[in-house]
């Protein structure tokens, strides 16, 4: 950059040097669009009612929610995958233990990891003992934890000879067959009641179950309030983060899987390389948010890397400048990293042949440098900020206009070029 200089008022203009780095050319990018199906495989249905555990009934009814519009296979104790539709009802069941299991499948025949439940049919110890008043009715199906779908199915058991009625939180007891489902129930609090009426107007005592439905949605992801710097030699990592008030939350580091965790998380003894940290929120146990994630890179202290890159030097000449008269030159730093930067052997340079002839810049010109030209003096320019001269002990330069016996006429509204350099390391 070019410096102009006029004999009423002279001016250094500002010279910017870019130290250790290159510029990328921007590029563009060009999007597509088309018609396509993905083949990522679609989310898993959850079992959201099932039989209690144990039951003593031989006759199983499984309900299950789906997160999109698909196919759903359901598959008993191994046996292969066939479509379905919830709720699903298995009769002549064995008094032994069963796994029940549902995915889900895509048009193009892409299918889900298998939800999963199992249960135990166990022997009845009912009494023969003859009565007037019915038997309440035994639940054997009923929603299953986490509480967050807003569908509920319930089933039981009952002597044929007695019809059953329910009611569901305060609302009027109704003839019922069992299964029976409810769909895009309220969040909150909720009441089966199911009984057993006969004709004569005998009606046994109720069976209930209650649960409170929660939400869904997934917690937003946390935030990561501290972490490692990118680079360092420490072995310890410490990371401290904010998450949804009500939400638990569980860490992951590199290929580990996730597990709980404390806030702040803590890792010693880490190894050399490049390490990648993510935590994210759960909900209820188990609807889990989107994960933050931050890498850094533990370095050996014997080969510990320096920052390489680019940063800024610039500045202007502030009085104007005559022959014999010599004005400061303040120097203005800017760090661009997320790191602070220890900055010394500043010095500034007039380049030979940058005036016109009969003007030469080192000739006309004269630089006394700054303290820090020798590295004795440093200055630390903080992360993404910047630092001018003269600051934390170190002076700005000083520019001098030599005043010469010969004409400097030719000097007259004459342009130099200076230049600047300078050498940083991580603070």
């Amino acid at each position: 950059m070019s410096v102009s200089f006029l004999w009423s008022r002279w001016r250094a203009g500002a010279v910017v040097l870019v130290v250790g780095g290159a510029v990328a050319s921007p590029f563009a990018a060009q999007a597509g669009f088309g018609v396509f199906e993905s083949s990522a495989a679609p989310a898993p249905p959850r079992v959201s009612s099932a039989p209690l555990r144990p039951t003593i009934s031989t006759r199983a009814t499984v309900a299950f929610d789906r997160t999109t519009i698909l196919a759903s296979e359901c598959s008993l104790d191994g046996s292969i995958y066939r479509p379905c539709r919830s709720p699903i009802t298995f009769t002549g069941l064995a008094r032994a233990r069963h796994v029940f299991g549902v995915r889900a499948r895509t048009s193009a025949g892409v299918t889900s990891a298998a939800s999963a439940y199992a249960w135990v049919v166990a022997r009845p110890h009912l009494s023969n003992r003859s009565t007037p008043r019915p038997l309440r009715p035994l639940l054997t199906t009923a929603p299953v934890r986490p509480w967050i779908s807003r569908n509920a199915t319930f089933s039981w058991l009952g002597r044929r000879s007695a019809a059953t009625q329910c009611r569901l939180d305060g609302g009027l007891w109704k003839l019922c067959a069992s299964p029976k489902t409810y769909l895009r129930l309220h969040l909150g609090a909720h009441v089966f009641r199911v009984r057993a009426t006969r004709a004569n107007g005998r009606r046994s005592g109720e069976n209930r179950f209650g649960w409170r439905i929660v939400s869904s949605a997934a917690p937003p992801a946390p935030a990561i309030t501290s972490s490692p710097d990118k680079d360092t030699t420490s072995t310890d990592a410490v990371f401290a983060f904010e998450v949804a008030t009500g939400s638990e939350f569980s860490c992951r580091l590199d290929r580990s899987g996730w597990q709980q965790c404390s806030n702040p998380a803590i890792y010693v003894g880490l190894g050399t390389g490049l390490h990648t940290f993510c935590v994210r929120a759960v909900r209820t146990g188990v609807v889990a948010g989107a994960e933050t994630c931050v890498t850094w890179t533990v370095h050996s202290p014997a080969n510990s890397v320096q920052p390489s890159g680019a940063f800024t030097i610039s500045g202007d000449v502030l009085p104007p400048l005559s022959p014999g008269v010599g004005a400061p030159l303040p120097l203005t730093v800017s760090n661009p990293f997320d790191f602070d930067l220890s900055v010394t052997t500043l010095t500034v340079a007039v380049q030979p042949g940058s005036s016109r002839p009969g003007c030469n810049g080192p000739t006309n010109l004269q630089v006394t440098q700054s303290n820090t030209a020798t590295g004795s003096v440093s200055i630390v320019v903080p992360a993404h900020s910047t630092v001018t001269l003269p600051a934390q002990g170190a002076t700005a330069p000083r520019v001098t206009m030599l005043d010469l016996a010969t004409n400097q006429n030719a000097c007259f509204n004459a342009a130099f070029t200076l230049s600047f350099s300078g050498s940083g390391t991580r603070a």
